[in-house]
């Protein structure tokens, strides 16, 4: 039986999951990227949805008293700043590879092969 926080961690959990989904289908987020992601926000929910898998997180851990709610504020911070510093690079990685392409392009139009085979600009 789910108590009301796990509920709730596992319903942020699933709406960061299609928010995931959403910038990698538009092109905003890499792939690999929101693979790591996915894996940890399920990782996260699992740990934290399960009692007896905090507790023993908790335990190994040192903690004497857990504050899920903290831990569930600290962990979303986390988790959106992750995302926001990953749709950066990867916006950057498609400039960057749309400007390699364009040079490719110029510098192949811009070679003209010679008669002798030898290829001259």
């Amino acid at each position: 039986m789910l108590t009301p926080t796990a509920a709730s961690i596992d319903l942020i959990a699933a709406a960061a999951i299609v928010w995931l989904f959403t910038l990698v289908r538009r092109d905003r987020l890499y792939v690999g990227y929101s693979v790591i992601l996915v894996a940890v926000i399920v990782l996260g929910a699992v740990v934290l949805s399960v009692a007896p898998i905090l507790r023993a997180v908790n335990t190994l851990g040192g903690v004497v008293t857990a504050a899920p709610g903290l831990i569930l504020l600290t962990l979303a911070f986390l988790v959106l700043m992750v995302v926001y510093l990953l749709t950066q690079v990867t916006l950057l990685a498609n400039r960057l590879t749309r400007l390699v392409q364009e040079l490719a392009i110029r510098n192949a139009s811009t070679t003209v092969p010679e008669a002798d085979g030898i290829t001259r600009r």
